[in-house]
This record gives structure tokens, sequence and C-alpha cells, in this order.
């Protein structure tokens, strides 16, 4: 192989791994969402606009948690209190200590999001609509 053609690569090489570079600093993947230990929870209550559901027994809300914690966080940025997406549930969870955990769940392109204001966007496995005992 010539000298001009491994100098050819090797520059190729370099800009594809600052390109990289530069992506993932400028859309970083989301923190790990920021969740409760699912003894500490009291409820789980999720609002919408006409309805609020409770939930209250041990093993729908570890099945619910589970999801939350099985999901995969994104490049999108949360930048906002709330979701830029119109139709939202908000997932309340308090817990024994008195902090309030706030999240929205909503779908956006037949993909469901978990979001947490300000540290990430994270995506769902389906199903989380039944989990939560909502429809659209």
């Amino acid at each position: 192989m010539s000298k001009g053609i491994k100098i050819v690569l090797l520059i190729g090489v370099l800009v594809a791994i600052s390109g990289y570079l530069i992506y993932d600093s400028v859309f970083p993947m989301a923190k790990a969402v920021d969740l409760p230990n699912v003894e500490d929870i009291e409820m789980i209550q999720i609002e919408s606009d006409d309805i609020t559901i409770d939930i209250t027994t041990e093993k729908e809300m570890k099945e619910i948690i589970a999801m939350f914690e099985d999901s995969k966080p994104t490049r999108i940025m949360s930048v906002n209190e709330s979701p830029a997406i119109r139709d939202y549930f908000i997932v309340h969870l308090p817990t024994e200590d008195n902090i309030m955990y706030g999240l929205y769940v909503y779908e956006d392109k037949n993909e469901w999001y978990l979001e947490q204001a300000y540290v990430g966007i994270y995506r769902l496995d389906r199903g989380i609509e039944e989990k939560l005992n909502v429809t659209k």
C-alpha cells in the first residue's frame, strides 16, 4: 500500500473519531433515570386531563418501577418542566420521606417514552400503557 493511501486512511479514521466525539458531546445519552427504591414508594399516582389512578399494591408498583428502570436512555434532551408533546400522563411517586418524584409518560410516533424533567428522556418497552391502566 502506498504512503498516500495510508495517509488518506489515517485522516479518514481521525475525522470519523472526531465526528463521533463531537456528536457525543453535543447530543449526550440521558443520565440514568432517578427513581426511589420501590420499598420507599407509598403509591403510584397517574394523572391525565380527566382521570387519576392510584396504584397501591406492592406487586403492581414493583412491575411498573421495573419497567421504568429498564427504560433505554435516548439522546433527546429534556429541557422543559413538562414534555413538549400535547398528550401525556403525569406519574407521581410519593415516598415515605415526603419526597415527590414526578415523571411523564407519553406516546410519540408509536413509541412510549418516560421523561424526567431536565434529567432525560427514555424509551419504554411496549405494554407500559397496560401496566399503567391508561389508554389513549
